[in-house]
């Protein structure tokens, strides 16, 4: 089932929980982080992963929607927090 976490603007059905945990964000939401690759947009590795795009520019300041990302940069890709 997919359950909705508005306030952190993603789904958690979209992830495997059991994936690596890189790190926590200042108030505790937990990332993993993500190497662009070639023929990578915003739009595609946000709505892959379930982060609206408010929260995954929110999540990353550097990126910037007007800019194409480059390869080999990282993202940081919110999850959702255990239940």
């Amino acid at each position: 089932t997919t359950e909705s976490v508005p306030e952190a603007g993603i789904e958690s059905s979209i992830f495997d929980l059991g994936s690596r945990i890189d790190g926590h964000f200042a108030d505790g939401v937990p990332y993993d982080s993500y190497r662009v690759v070639s023929g990578d947009t915003i739009y595609g590795i946000r709505t892959r992963n379930g982060v609206s795009e408010a929260e995954f520019l929110r999540r990353n300041p550097s990126l910037d929607i007007r800019r194409p990302i480059i390869i080999g940069e990282e993202v940081k890709i919110p999850l959702p927090l255990p239940e």
